[in-house]
């Protein structure tokens, strides 16, 4: 732990390449933005369970046309530039800036969009979006060093 005058730092490696600082502040916004989602989708999951959703079906995400669900795909879209970005730069709290927005999308998705009680194809087409998001989070999250439950 590393400390300034005004605000500390958390030194963080990522992989074996570099070390880094990160903004604790930073760290613990998104820390409680991903906890959020993490009980959402304990939610979203269990209920698609008890609906007898199947992940193996086929989506058609050209069903996507809500605002929230269109920016939340393009949101998820940047990760790889941000991870990049981040690792070129050294700068990993720009992942936590990014896992921040994310989660922030999710919400607003979460808000507009229903999933359980639309339409099988659009239900189908948002659950693959919801677990996308899902997975975009814990994989950021692991290269942060920080393990993200499965269920709550």
């Amino acid at each position: 732990l590393v400390c300034d005058r005004f605000r500390p730092r958390l030194v963080v490696r990522i992989g074996n390449c570099c070390s880094c600082t990160m903004d604790i502040l930073t760290m613990l916004l998104c820390s409680k933005c991903i906890g959020l989602m993490i009980y959402f989708w304990a939610a979203i999951f269990r209920k698609a369970e008890e609906t007898g959703f199947v992940f193996g079906e086929e989506a058609d995400l050209a069903l996507l046309v809500h605002d929230a669900e269109r920016l939340l795909a393009k949101e998820l879209l940047r990760f790889p530039y941000v991870v990049s970005r981040s690792a070129a730069s050294r700068e990993p709290h720009r992942i936590g800036t990014y896992l921040k927005g994310v989660a922030e999308a999710f919400t607003r998705f979460y808000h507009h969009c229903r999933i359980i009680g639309e339409k099988r194809a659009v239900a189908t087409a948002r659950m693959h979006l919801a677990r996308a998001t899902s997975t975009t989070l814990a994989n950021g999250l692991s290269i942060l060093g920080i393990s993200a439950p499965e269920r709550m």
